[in-house]
């Protein structure tokens, strides 16, 4: 906080960035000191840094740390933390610029200009405010997926958008780097625990667009253990007691079905079945992806949305499913299967070893 224009860990106008102009640098070194104290007392190496947080967000109600960032300070503060990563010889690269809702990537936003159209302002060599050239910031750009999953066609065309800017820029990648439920809409709310199926499907639906219509290279859920009646974690438990409960969500098991099988440097592997991306099928259908994992395994999970279950052929053979629904966690149904035909139970999420 002594680095802050208001001495606190927020923004009294929301207007600009909170941290002094002339302590980007001491900001710089005070990452730089994180990354080496991890390096060199735990042998943690940070491969990536993020330093600014949904900058578009104004951080002025004191309920939580954080600074608005305007793109201009942005692109000046990357520059000058570049600069002393680069003098210490760090290998840790900046991730720039986890926006607060994706769309403030792709687009300019009314009210939001000089917060949005990131992936232009600090991607395009044409843009006054470029940091793509500098040595220690990543080759990607990273987003939130709040507020942009509902309704459906919203969820698909905010994802189009992404991967727009993927093959207008095919040396980025694209990183979903937080996501839990703060939407309130006809399908799902955000308050109230989401222990069951109900949740563990729209975050499924959510994790196959991300994946597979905006392209994403990693997902990351928020947060992993909660004490509080929201759909914000994956466990559950008693607040203050020493000797609580604790109760796991089909979120949980339901997320495993992707992160348990489909490992780093997995590619995705193109499939096609019919209206795969159909608005229909996208919120009420049977929801398939593939991967291709370094060891050669072939990683299928499927998301059937439907009350009934569904019959499925593949032109290769099934060896396991693991099955996530309302009697199975993340359970090994079947073993040594054999066959390429397999039906998938109604309401469930589904991995299949190929």
């Amino acid at each position: 906080m002594q680095f802050t224009k208001n001495h606190k860990a927020f923004s009294s106008d929301g207007l600009s960035t909170n941290l002094k102009r002339n302590n980007y640098a001491n900001y710089g070194v005070f990452l730089k000191d994180v990354v080496t104290h991890f390096k060199d007392s735990l042998d943690i190496n940070f491969k990536y840094i993020s330093p600014f947080n949904e900058p578009q967000w104004d951080w002025k109600n004191g309920k939580q740390e954080g600074s608005p960032w305007n793109n201009d300070e942005l692109s000046t503060a990357t520059k000058i933390i570049d600069s002393v990563f680069v003098k210490h010889h760090l290998a840790t690269k900046l991730e720039v610029s986890e926006a607060g809702q994706i769309d403030y990537l792709t687009s300019i936003k009314k009210g939001k200009e000089n917060r949005s159209n990131q992936v232009e302002v600090f991607f395009n060599p044409s843009s006054e405010l470029y940091i793509g050239d500098l040595e220690t910031v990543s080759p990607k750009f990273a987003g939130h997926s709040y507020f942009t999953t509902w309704d459906i066609s919203k969820l698909k065309r905010k994802r189009e958008e992404i991967k727009e800017k993927l093959i207008k820029y095919p040396n980025l990648e694209y990183w979903m780097t937080e996501y839990c439920i703060l939407e309130n809409n006809t399908e799902i709310r955000g308050r109230g625990k989401g222990l069951h199926m109900k949740t563990a499907l729209y975050v499924a639906r959510l994790i196959h667009a991300d994946l597979t219509i905006a392209n994403a290279s990693s997902w990351q859920w928020w947060l992993a253990m909660t004490p509080y009646k929201y759909k914000d974690g994956l466990i559950y438990h008693d607040k203050n007691k020493e000797d609580g409960t604790f109760e796991s969500s089909k979120l949980l098991w339901g997320l495993g079905n992707y992160s348990r099988f489909i490992r780093p440097e997995a590619k995705r592997i193109k499939i096609e079945y019919k209206d795969k991306n159909s608005l229909e099928n996208l919120e009420k259908g049977v929801l398939v992806s593939a991967y291709k994992n370094i060891d050669n395994t072939i990683v299928v999970v499927v998301v059937n949305q439907k009350e009934e279950a569904v019959k499925l052929s593949f032109k290769s053979i099934i060896k396991q499913l693991y099955v996530t629904d309302k009697d199975f966690d993340l359970k090994l149904i079947k073993g040594n299967i054999g066959e390429k035909d397999i039906e998938i139970s109604g309401k469930s999420i589904n991995t299949l070893i190929l």
